[in-house]
């Protein structure tokens, strides 16, 4: 007994426990497996060659297919290969059970290397074959499941994603007016106001300013991860950029009373940038450096050439508490944030921007351990003169 050939539009609730494919030249042996799948609660659909089995499997799903190896136009083997192989195209899970008179470890050997995933050799016993076809059936089920809710999550993900980026977006436009607002307030008040009532003012100009640059700090995060990052690259002098960041940040490092220092390995080093992300990039790290480390101590940006990648490697270094091992990805992940005792507030962005600004370059990023800190290296592509 088989059941009738379906359509991909049926629903797959109508077969019950199973729809399998039994793909047997010889007419008796055919009606014997269709006879045991159907009266053990399976449907079953019938193809007498390896061709015939090719056409059905490209019509409808399938729970299982069972495959006699010797078969004419394609044998068992070559079905099972390019089944296994249109399944991974598609990423989905089709079982296969090989059913042959070849009880040798040879042919089991190649059966499996074909993607089978049981043999059952001629002659079998009727329960043997259904527990195994059960067993196949059962995994893929449960790999349908989690294939299930892994989309359901990634739907649901994406949906956040998009709520997340259209708010973070309607925000600019208030925080901009009202950035521009606290600026002008600041320049008529200046000198008119007593001393407490500025610092109120220059507080909250301050912490707009904070709270715009996270929103586009979280624009380019949403952009990058959906749209990838244009790139306006050329060649830099990597001298040039470190001590233009150091000079951005001399006054607040002196204001905490520590050092900041340009220390070149490699001198007249040049490397291939976009020159605005790169700044932002040392920035983020001088930023935290200087936020982490304990006054009176030092922070080091530093350019070397990196002899093992070929590529020239940057690094900004702090006397920070240590970050461990365990935790050094995790800093560079979308929010992620180490609780430490000496922790200070932050939004977990900048290590992900930098992340992401440096695959775009073909660079890395990683921490390290430095000499009494961490050491946040990265390494750009050397430039190239022109030939």
């Amino acid at each position: 007994m088989s059941a009738d050939l379906p359509t991909k539009a049926d629903s797959d609730s109508r077969w019950g426990k199973g729809l399998v494919l039994v793909a047997e030249d010889d007419a008796v042996m055919r009606s014997m497996l269709s006879d045991i799948l159907v009266r053990a609660g399976f449907a079953v659909l019938i193809a007498r060659d390896g061709g015939e089995a090719l056409e059905v499997a490209a019509r409808q799903p399938l729970d299982l297919v069972v495959l006699d190896v010797m078969m004419p136009v394609h044998d068992g083997f070559e079905v099972c290969g390019r089944l296994k192989e249109a399944a991974r195209r598609e990423a989905r899970m089709l079982p296969i059970l090989l059913l042959t008179a070849l009880d040798t470890r040879d042919a089991r050997l190649q059966g499996l290397g074909m993607g089978a995933d049981d043999y059952v050799t001629k002659p079998f016993g009727i329960e043997e074959l259904v527990l195994r076809v059960h067993g196949l059936i059962s995994n893929k089920r449960s790999f349908d499941e989690l294939a299930r809710r892994y989309h359901e999550v990634e739907r649901i993900g994406e949906m956040q994603r998009k709520l997340a980026a259209f708010l973070v977006h309607d925000f600019k436009n208030p925080l901009s007016a009202l950035e521009a607002n606290l600026e002008l307030l600041q320049r008529l008040a200046s000198g008119k106001l007593e001393p407490r009532t500025q610092g109120f003012l220059n507080d909250a100009a301050a912490c707009s300013r904070r709270l715009f640059n996270l929103v586009n700090t979280l624009l380019d995060v949403y952009r990058m991860e959906e749209q990838g990052l244009k790139l306006q690259r050329r060649p830099l002098l990597v001298e040039e950029s470190l001590r233009s960041c150091a000079a951005q940040f001399e006054s607040l490092a002196r204001l905490k009373g520590l050092r900041l220092e340009v220390a070149l390995e490699t001198p007249g080093l040049s490397c291939e940038a976009d020159p605005a992300l790169l700044q932002r990039v040392l920035g983020n790290l001088v930023t935290n450096a200087v936020r982490y480390t304990p006054r009176g101590k030092r922070v080091v940006l530093s350019a070397a050439f990196d002899e093992r990648s070929g590529a020239v490697r940057l690094a900004v270094e702090d006397e920070a508490s240590r970050i461990s091992p365990e935790h050094r990805e995790l800093i560079f992940e979308k929010f992620g944030r180490v609780e430490t005792a000496d922790a200070l507030p932050g939004h977990g962005l900048g290590l992900t921007f930098c992340r992401l600004v440096l695959k775009a370059h073909g660079g890395q990023i990683w921490v390290e351990d430095g000499a009494e800190g961490n050491r946040f290296a990265f390494t750009l592509p050397v430039s190239r003169p022109a030939l």
